[in-house]
């Protein structure tokens, strides 16, 4: 069973997917479409870039959260000896 930091990975892959696919629409509809539809699909892009963001930093934060427990540890242990 994955763990939670293999799923978010995995959504955050699917928001990247999702992100160039609202992009290459923007991009192929911008003068066709009504302005309206436009606004509402930068709008969604808007989101899920910052969640995804979000996610990225969050996973950043707890793996350096992670490895300076690790570090602390292993130098207290080193200390002990």
């Amino acid at each position: 069973m994955p763990n939670m930091r293999e799923k978010v990975i995995k959504y955050i892959t699917e928001l990247d997917e999702e992100i160039k696919r609202l992009q290459k629409w923007i991009d192929d509809n911008f003068q066709d479409e009504i302005q309206e539809t436009i606004v509402t699909m930068i709008a969604r892009l808007t989101a899920l870039s910052e969640v995804r963001n979000d996610l990225k930093n969050r996973l950043e934060e707890e793996y350096n959260s992670l490895k300076l427990t690790i570090d602390s540890d292993y130098f207290s242990n080193l200390y002990l000896r």
